[in-house]
C-alpha cells in the first residue's frame, strides 16, 4: 500500500542577504517525490506583495539531480492565501540520500527582519506504476492521503 506523505524541510533566515547551505536527509521510506511548495512561514510582514525575497535551488539523490530552483515569494500581511499549489517535481529517491543546496536571500526590505521558510514535499512510499491513481477506479484505491505537519501553510 503506498501512502501519500508530506515531508517538511524548514530553515530560518537571519541575515539580510545571507546564504543558507541545506543538508538535509529524507526519511528512507520514501521512495518518489511527485511534487513541492515553497512558502514563507513567519517573520516578514510586507505591506504588498514581495514578488522574491530569496532564491532556492535543491539536488537530489547527494547532488546527482539537480531537480529545484524556485524564486520563493512573500505575500502581504492583510492577502489571505490558502491555495496549496504543489508544483510538479518527479524524482525517484534513492535510500539514505541527502537533498542539498542552496538558499540566497534577496530580500529588497531596508529594515530587515529574521523570517522562516517551509518547503514542503509531496512523496510516496512506492515507486511510480506501482499504485493505483485513478480516481474512478471502482476497485480500493490503494493509497492514503496523510498531512502531518507542525505548522500552518500560510
Amino acid at each position: 500500500m503506498a501512502f501519500i506523505r508530506y515531508h517538511i524541510l524548514r530553515f530560518t533566515v537571519e541575515s539580510s542577504g545571507q546564504t543558507i547551505h541545506i543538508h538535509h536527509k529524507i526519511p528512507a521510506y520514501l521512495k518518489r517525490c511527485t511534487g513541492f511548495l515553497v512558502k514563507h512561514t513567519k517573520g516578514l510582514k510586507p505591506e504588498s506583495n514581495l514578488n522574491e525575497i530569496g532564491w532556492l535551488n535543491l539536488q537530489f539523490n547527494s547532488l546527482k539531480e539537480n531537480a529545484l530552483a524556485a524564486v520563493v515569494a512573500c505575500p502581504a500581511v492583510n492577502e489571505v492565501n490558502d491555495r496549496y499549489d504543489f508544483q510538479t517535481l518527479e524524482i525517484t529517491l534513492k535510500p539514505g540520500a541527502l537533498v542539498s543546496g542552496i538558499y540566497t536571500d534577496t530580500t529588497p526590505i531596508t529594515s530587515f527582519f529574521p523570517y522562516s521558510i517551509s518547503v514542503y514535499f509531496r512523496c510516496s512510499s512506492l515507486e511510480k506504476g506501482r499504485y493505483n491513481t485513478d480516481p474512478n477506479s471502482k476497485e480500493n484505491r490503494p493509497y492514503a492521503d496523510s498531512f502531518y505537519q507542525e505548522d500552518k501553510l500560510c
